[in-house]
């Protein structure tokens, strides 16, 4: 890809923040994108949620994803590669 950065951004960090300041359960979200409490668990703690569980679990926790968006813009620009940046896979 030469000279395009990488920046690391665990999108499992913002499911559980908007969990834990809404007091929701993790039973609640697991059965949102039909998987077991205990994968779900899994997946966030290897940060290894599908786009499309992502963006069911983002919309009924009502995560502004133009934070997101912002928050990865900022972290860019403070490397200095704002222009160049894209997220880690």
């Amino acid at each position: 890809m030469g000279g395009v950065r990488k920046v690391a951004v665990k999108l499992t960090e913002y499911i559980c923040k908007a969990r834990d300041e809404k007091g929701i359960k993790s039973k609640w979200l697991a059965e949102k994108i039909q998987t077991s409490e205990s994968n779900f668990s899994h997946k966030l703690a290897r940060d290894n949620l599908t786009a499309w569980e992502f963006m069911i679990l983002a919309t009924v926790l009502d995560i502004d994803l133009n934070a997101i968006k912002s928050e990865i813009a900022d972290k860019c620009k403070k490397e200095g590669e704002d222009s160049k940046c894209i997220l880690k896979d």
